[in-house]
């Protein structure tokens, strides 16, 4: 097997490369507020589920995700809602 410089093994679940940004909204956010942010973007991207916490979640958990392209790249926004018993995780 010959592997060429310059190549990128990726052993990742993330498509390589890939571009990650987390932050802190301060506030729960509402399924109105997070369409708004995926509708400036410029193409369709399609949210899961109406972005709320469930009542059974435990710890950090996913609201909600939307996922779109721009036929280049794929976008994915992940809402996630903290562990409502960990104060170090609120605002």
């Amino acid at each position: 097997m010959k592997l060429r410089t310059g190549l990128v093994l990726c052993i990742s679940t993330n498509p390589c490369p890939s571009f990650y940004r987390r932050w802190n909204a301060g506030k729960e956010l509402t399924a109105p507020e997070v369409a708004a942010v995926v509708s400036e973007v410029g193409f369709e991207m399609k949210t899961s589920q109406i972005c709320q916490r469930q009542s059974n979640a435990i710890g950090p958990t996913t609201a909600c995700d939307s996922k779109g392209t721009d036929g280049e790249y794929d976008y994915l926004l992940n809402v996630t809602s903290p562990d409502l018993n960990d104060p170090r995780s609120l605002p």
